[in-house]
């Protein structure tokens, strides 16, 4: 009656009244749906569930639907019903979460238990989009390759409809729909149309010829667009004119930050703004393809740049100037074996170093740019399978993969094994056969535990791994020959070499038959286990278990992975979890609450593992902060990840009484499943919040590691704080140097000894607290309500760290104090919620002058004894 299309009209009208969107259909989950292309009524019929459609399909192929995640927990439910609502074809949607600390992964897994064809995989940490795609091209399946990023949806017929287009060109090897930016709600327009990056659907054989996603931050799909547009025409790339693909515009995208820009985003309204970065980046890849328009190959994991990016903050290839270098030992009765091997596994390495046992001369087909060849004879003789490990690289700049000679590798074999490396922070050994052996007498070899290379497993830390499937990076440890005592068990002894330096091991989950034997030979070390078994034990129960001590690093690091992660977030990246382990982080989280009456914090139960009681340290992070939401996951995830090493930590997040849902995101945060979560009533700042959570730990040898939650630490910090503890078994206290949010390191000196010793702290000009800050937690006992209180009675607002270290350097001396030179804290430096900012500096000055006026606490040794 009003002249209106029904849309526009429900929109502005029977929205606001509740009223149905329209006629409906049934659908999956009793949904109702409706036929529409309009957006917003997309959005809601996706918030309900899956759209069921009776159309068959008409494109067998399997087509994957990348979906990049991060931090999009609040949109993701529609985008996934978005995928799984395709008509026509048949898709597999796979979900690779990028670091979420939100609840994303456990909603993708929930959903994917009702939809067999949703695979989700988690990357524990952040790498950035195109990292997380080409890991999706890695593990789906299928000829064609299309993306849908999790704040999105698209046309349930979008797929189908791009298929008939380019499947009606012989020539043509992708197509692109129109799409255009919307607001959150999908009610207005808020760019013209135009054919998208992001509706790009694409043949997979392209990757032969021109490779993957270039590893960045940003712009990667515009890179990769016309890459292929460079290499294969123009017109390869097609385009129709529907509308099938909608963009959500959101805070904290891509496209609108500063760095990044693409737009500026102001009441509803975007404006082109490249920001200098990107605007370099296009210009420099652009003159890469017109100069190379015959070798425009991506590989992926990416180790060298083809062109400069827009800066050095836009990589996002772990494996940038890293090198793939193998190692493998043969004897002359494999030389077939040995170069059918070869021709499979050298196209993925950059250098092979290969120790040739018994032989004369080195093979014609080793003869190879990429291949070191060593004759045992001119060098330490018949070193058996040791020879794996006769001239490792001594620099830090490495993939190690120690391969046998008669095993088929895959294809993406030093890929995915790069990518575990990555994944747990090139902290560990990973491998493919694994071992765990009994935790009483061993003395039959069916007792071991064994993850089989040839069969599918979900992947387990192990106490052994076989040394023709293992990769590290050679910044980890350095193996060497002398550690291997005898010759033929050099899977024992350099599971020993790893235990020793607190090297874990991880068997990769895989599917069946993903490494398989190239041929099978009657003498093995495997056969002569079998066959001659005592041997084996003699040097397992004399060299090799007094090292493992019945699996405890493998224990420990299960345990330090149940803190950082919750269960859905380790089960999509594949890692077994005991259930007791995930169960008890998974309860918290689930019944995580705002804290008022605090108890304290005992002693018992805080370590995981009875047997370390008295040999590991043992941290508590009290984490604190007011309005930090924009900085809360880079803190958080600094906690996570964390370097495993002989340490334990709890930790306690304290929200100030946030106004802008800092503590929203605390509460339904995935990562640190065993935090406690204290919410203060009323804003009083920093001391009173961190005198809350340290005033409830409760053992005085546990150390205190103080965060603020708009900063956080490097990934070796606390690796390096417990190392101080360790070799100064008096330390009582540790200041850790720091660099900001752009790489500029703290210019100010540290305390001397004799300013120390003389407790004359207070006289010097320039206070270095802003550190990491840990101590033990007897010497808080000593700090006084008072001593965090300003001169008119209040607690301190601003000059908080210095009032805290002050009364803590008071009570050490000298030799009780360890400065690390090295920044493991990355502070953020002027920010509109620092209390500088908030109270400007004449208000911290008066503080300032205040807290040095105090007279200096006692030491502790008096203390005790006056005690």
């Amino acid at each position: 009656m009003l002249g209106m299309d029904p849309a526009e009209h429900y929109l502005k009208y029977g929205k606001l009244l509740g009223r149905p969107p329209g006629p409906t259909q049934s659908s999956r989950n009793g949904q109702t749906t409706q036929n529409s292309r309009d957006p917003a009524l997309l959005d809601l019929q996706y918030a309900k569930g899956i759209i069921s459609q009776s159309e068959p399909v008409r494109h067998p192929e399997l087509v994957p639907i990348l979906m990049p995640s991060h931090n999009n927990e609040q949109w993701l439910t529609r985008a996934l019903h978005s995928a799984l609502s395709q008509e026509g074809v048949e898709v597999e949607v796979v979900m690779i979460d990028d670091g979420s600390t939100d609840g994303s992964v456990r909603l993708a897994r929930q959903i994917a238990q009702t939809a067999p064809n949703l695979k989700v995989i988690s990357l524990l940490r952040n790498f950035g989009c195109y990292y997380a795609r080409n890991i999706g091209v890695m593990y789906s399946e299928g000829a064609f390759i299309t993306i849908l990023d999790t704040d999105d949806i698209m046309a349930p017929d979008r797929i189908a409809r791009q298929l008939d287009a380019l499947k009606a060109v012989p020539d043509a090897v992708a197509c692109r729909c129109q799409q255009r930016r919307w607001t959150p709600d999908y009610s207005i327009p808020i760019s013209e149309l135009k054919h998208g990056e992001n509706s790009l659907i694409w043949r997979r054989e392209v990757i032969e010829r021109i490779g993957w996603y270039d590893t960045v931050r940003y712009s990667g799909d515009a890179e990769f667009r016309m890459r292929l547009q460079r290499t294969y025409g123009v017109d390869a790339v097609i385009t129709i004119p529907n509308e099938l693909y909608f963009t959500r515009t959101t805070d904290g995208s891509l496209t609108t930050d500063q760095d990044s820009r693409v737009f500026n985003y102001q009441e509803n309204q975007l404006t082109v703004a490249l920001s200098p970065q990107r605007k370099a980046y296009l210009d420099n890849f652009t003159a890469w393809q017109k100069n190379n328009r015959r070798n425009l190959h991506i590989p992926f994991p990416q180790a060298s740049r083809p062109f400069k990016m827009g800066n050095d903050k836009q990589n996002a290839s772990p494996s940038l100037h890293q090198q793939r270098i193998g190692a493998m030992a043969s004897f002359p009765a494999r030389r077939e074996s040995l170069k059918a091997v070869l021709e499979k596994i050298l196209p993925q390495l950059d250098e092979l170093r290969l120790y040739l046992n018994d032989y004369d001369d080195i093979p014609d087909f080793a003869h190879h740019p990429k291949i070191r060849a060593v004759l045992g004879k001119d060098a330490d003789g018949d070193l058996r399978d040791n020879g794996k490990f006769h001239g490792l690289p001594t620099e830090d700049n490495s993939y190690i993969f120690t391969l046998d000679d008669d095993l088929d590798y895959p294809k993406d074999y030093i890929a995915r094994m790069i990518q575990y490396i990555e994944m747990l922070g090139r902290a560990c050994v990973v491998g493919v056969h694994g071992v765990i052996f009994p935790r009483n007498e061993f003395t039959r070899l069916q007792q071991r535990k064994v993850f089989d290379f040839r069969k599918a497993h979900t992947g387990h830390f192990v106490d052994l791994l076989g040394t023709g499937t293992t990769a590290w990076h050679s910044s980890v440890f350095r193996p060497s020959l002398d550690e291997f005592a005898t010759r033929g068990q050099c899977d024992l002894w350099f599971a020993a070499a790893a235990a020793k330096r607190n090297v874990p091991f991880f068997a990769v989950p895989r599917g069946e038959n993903w490494l398989a034997e190239h041929v099978r030979y009657e003498e093995s070390l495997y056969r002569e286990a079998l066959t001659r078994p005592d041997d084996y034990f003699k040097t397992y129960n004399s060299s090799i278990a007094p090292v493992l001590q019945k699996g405890r690093l493998r224990r420990k690091m299960v345990a330090h992975l149940g803190r950082c992660y919750d269960s859905d977030t380790l089960a999509a990246a594949g890692i077994a979890m005991p259930e007791d382990v995930t169960k008890a982080a998974d309860d918290i989280t689930a019944t995580r609450r705002p804290t008022r009456r605090l108890a304290p914090l005992p002693t018992s139960g805080k370590r995981s593992e009875p047997t370390a009681a008295q040999e590991d340290l043992h941290f508590h992070i009290v984490i604190d902060g007011w309005n930090c939401r924009k900085y809360l996951t880079p803190c958080l995830r600094s906690v996570a990840q964390q370097l495993p090493a002989d340490y334990s930590f709890d930790v306690t997040l304290i929200d100030d009484q946030s106004t802008d849902g800092t503590y929203e995101d605390l509460a339904r945060t995935a990562i640190l499943p065993n935090a406690r979560l204290i919410r203060i009533t009323e804003n009083t700042g920093p001391a009173h919040a961190r005198h809350i959570g340290i005033s409830a730990i409760e053992d005085p040898d546990t150390i205190v590691v103080l965060l603020d939650m708009d900063d956080a630490l490097e990934p070796h910090a606390l690796r390096t704080v417990s190392k101080c503890y360790r070799d100064n078994p008096d330390c009582l206290l540790t200041i850790g140097n720091w660099h900001d949010q752009d790489g500029k390191v703290n210019p100010q000196e540290f305390y001397t000894a004799e300013e120390i010793d003389n407790q004359r702290i207070r006289e010097i000009e320039l206070f270095n607290a802003t550190h990491l800050r840990t101590f033990r937690r007897r010497l808080y006992d000593a700090v006084e309500v008072s001593d965090l209180l300003d001169h008119e009675g209040k607690w301190l607002e601003t000059c908080t760290d210095v009032a805290l270290m002050y009364p803590l350097m008071d009570q050490c001396r000298s030799h009780e104090v360890t400065f690390i030179d090295e920044p493991i804290y990355r502070y953020t430096r002027k920010h509109g919620t620092g209390t500088l900012a908030r109270f400007g500096k004449p208000h911290k000055v008066e503080r300032l002058n205040w807290l040095k006026s105090k007279a200096p606490k006692a030491r502790l040794t008096a203390r005790r004894n006056t005690g």
